[in-house]
């Protein structure tokens, strides 16, 4: 269709030299930003894509579903098949746990359609940019379903809705080609199960997300682009600070911190669904990032969508942590949450590895170091995270001292007097 637009428009323009010098001068006067933005760092607006999972609204474990769909409408009385189908191949498709009955299931998902309309009509229009008159094909239809997700334990409807779909569009005789019948309608009712899928299933969400700051904080972004977090983090901290203004207001101290906050942000998505502990503490480190952005800078609209942004996805992560617990979350050791204890003379502490990185030591070295450390006192709760992540160290240098506290936790466990 586009290559078919596209040469017409050229052989229109072949023929209208007026028609090509006004189609050059539109095209500069559209492109002229990009090309400067391109042309002078700093001046572009840069974005990064975040991927997060949301967690379905009703979560369907390990049980029995069946789906029914009743034709309201009986002009849609053939898609009824389509559309139970392609519901219980997604909704088990997604989740593996959960499987088919043909009668007495735990979750039963009734669908009705209520409405469908489908409309062909031909029309003749004026061309753009010519005299000349086409004739067009324009194809109108909609569907309306309505559905319940029940409990048939005790008959407990969970929730339900109406879902409206909509397909209008305009094909060229000649030139555009026009779907079927049949096309049309697996259009519409993909748009339906979509709509349904979203409410059941895990759904994975996109955020185009800006990266704040002329040429000092935006030189970095291709670290982020690339999702190289670490060396966009340890990147962005590097920089030196800048002076506060007389009202203490810093557009580039705003922007440093709204881009770390970023970048804590990914982070925590990236762990919400495996690891709780080290989510928790980037989800920390992202929210006292957002919040110190908003002190320079408390009307700044990008600092205050980063913060209602990572706000949804603290309630994602909640609903996580109730749905599946997980045992290390469960039984904390006693006086997990405790001040640590004044570490013994010689000890090896997160101070040391501090000083290492940031003295330049190399990963490999330092991790040697903690390896042959007679004496451990790291502080591995989530202040002492935070305090070495703040500081640059790099998560698998995090992950050897956890370890390292981990095997030592036994030893230090003993009772005096006992092999």
């Amino acid at each position: 269709m586009l290559r078919a637009s596209v040469s017409r428009l050229e052989g229109i323009m072949s023929t209208s030299p007026k028609l090509r010098m006004f189609v050059a001068i539109a095209l500069s006067v559209l492109l002229l930003p990009e090309v400067i933005a391109a042309q002078i760092p700093g001046l572009g607006r840069e974005h990064t894509a975040l991927t997060r999972l949301r967690p379905a609204d009703v979560h369907l474990a390990n049980q029995t579903i069946m789906v029914q769909v009743n034709p309201v409408d009986a002009r849609a009385a053939g898609m009824t098949e389509r559309l139970k189908k392609l519901v219980t191949n997604r909704m088990i498709g997604v989740n593996k746990n959960l499987r088919e009955v043909s009668k007495a299931p735990y979750y039963l998902v009734d669908c009705s359609i209520t409405r469908y309309e489908y409309n062909e009509r031909t029309e003749k229009k004026k061309l753009l940019l010519v005299k000349d008159q086409g004739t067009f094909k324009i194809i109108t239809a909609s569907l309306e379903a309505s559905y319940n997700v029940v409990r048939t334990s005790g008959n407990v409807t969970l929730f339900g809705g109406n879902i409206p779909a909509v397909y209008k569009r305009e094909f060229q005789e000649g030139v555009d080609s026009a779907p079927v019948k049949a096309e049309v309608e697996d259009l519409l009712i993909g748009s339906v199960v979509g709509s349904i899928l979203v409410k059941l299933t895990n759904t994975e969400e996109k955020l185009d997300v800006r990266l704040m700051g002329q040429s000092g904080l935006s030189r970095f972004a291709r670290l982020a682009e690339a999702s190289q977090w670490a060396e966009y983090i340890e990147s962005i901290q590097a920089l030196p600070e800048h002076k506060v203004d007389k009202d203490s207001k810093s557009s580039f101290e705003g922007d440093r911190h709204h881009n770390l906050s970023v970048a804590y942000e990914a982070r925590f998505y990236e762990t919400m669904w495996k690891d709780y502990q080290r989510a928790e503490q980037y989800f920390e480190l992202a929210d006292s990032a957002i919040r110190k952005a908003r002190q320079y800078d408390p009307r700044e609209g990008e600092y205050i969508k980063a913060q209602v942004r990572l706000a949804q996805g603290k309630k994602y992560f909640d609903t996580i942590k109730e749905r599946f617990p997980k045992d290390s979350e469960i039984r904390k050791p006693e006086g997990a949450d405790l001040p640590q204890p004044p570490p013994p003379q010689g000890a090896m502490t997160n101070k040391d590895v501090i000083d290492m990185v940031t003295n330049g030591v190399s990963e490999r070295l330092i991790i040697d170091q903690i390896s042959e450390a007679t004496i451990k006192q790291f502080d591995v709760s989530s202040k002492g995270i935070i305090q070495l992540t703040t500081a640059g160290v790099s998560d698998k240098i995090i992950d050897v001292i956890k370890s390292a506290m981990r095997k030592q936790a036994p030893a230090q466990q003993r009772k005096p007097g006992r092999p």
